[in-house]
């Protein structure tokens, strides 16, 4: 996909932020939503190296920008320089130029695993920006969360942050489980990971692209479904709307800008 450098930002009001970006689908997305508005706006994706949202974020404002998605690996980052609404250490959308902010993943994915159809049983992969800002909103959901990650201290270390009740496991099994969400980055790196699969449930990938990761592949044959992360980006997309513009967009024309 077509992106620019934040010091070349070219006249827009929105944007997506993060390193990589090129993959983004959510210019898309927001096209398509604003076109079905007949809202005169303009969506880019636009590469912020780590480190260096603190001044993108202020050469955006100055530049007229009204708002941006956050994604990997700024969400955090994108926390402690904005004023959230829901403070959970990160944030995937922020207003400008005021910085106030809010993470739509949470409540964006409780809404794809409802559209999906999801058990309330779930093994949580991961302990990044991601899953941090999911793990509470499925808790609020109403789904019942086990936590595994590599390095097992990391894992603890979240739930102690979050104050949460969720069981972390030292080995990632599927068993028992309705729903496994890989929320790790492993997918970014081409990286498969060491799930043992059992039984059969929805095995869903928040990251999402035009062929299945090694996770989806993993699942879908030991009889998984698989499911990549599209519709929790098309649920996170129409909230982050919602939060610019306090109305809904039209969630159809979202999805079907999807390639």
């Amino acid at each position: 996909g077509e992106f620019y450098e934040w010091r070349d930002a070219p006249d827009a009001e929105f944007a997506v932020v993060g390193d990589p970006i090129a993959h983004s689908w959510s210019p898309r997305l927001f096209q398509a939503a604003f076109s079905e508005s007949a809202l005169p706006c303009r969506y880019v994706a636009i590469r912020v190296p780590r480190g260096e949202l603190a001044g993108a974020l202020e050469h955006l404002s100055a530049g007229g920008y009204r708002g941006v998605n956050v994604t990997v690996p700024l969400k955090e980052e994108a926390y402690a320089l904005t004023d959230s609404i829901d403070a959970l250490g990160a944030v995937n959308t922020v207003r400008l130029p005021g910085l106030q902010s809010t993470s739509t993943d949470g409540p964006g994915l409780v809404a794809a695993l409802r559209q999906l159809g999801s058990g309330p049983k779930l093994l949580l992969l991961g302990t990044g920006g991601t899953a941090r800002s999911v793990l509470t909103a499925l808790l609020e959901g109403g789904f019942s969360v086990s936590l595994w990650n590599r390095t097992m201290p990391r894992a603890a270390q979240l739930v102690s942050d979050l104050d949460v009740m969720v069981p972390v496991l030292d080995m990632a099994s599927a068993s028992g489980f309705d729903t496994v969400i890989n929320a790790t980055s492993a997918t970014l790196d081409g990286l498969s990971l060491p799930v043992e699969w059992s039984g059969v449930g929805l095995a869903m990938d928040l990251m999402y692209g035009s062929v299945p990761s090694p996770f989806m592949l993993a699942a879908k044959e030991a009889g998984w479904t698989a499911v990549d992360g599209r519709e929790m980006l098309v649920q996170q997309a129409a909230l982050s709307y919602q939060f610019w513009f306090e109305n809904s967009p039209d969630i159809d024309a979202m999805r079907g800008a999807l390639p």
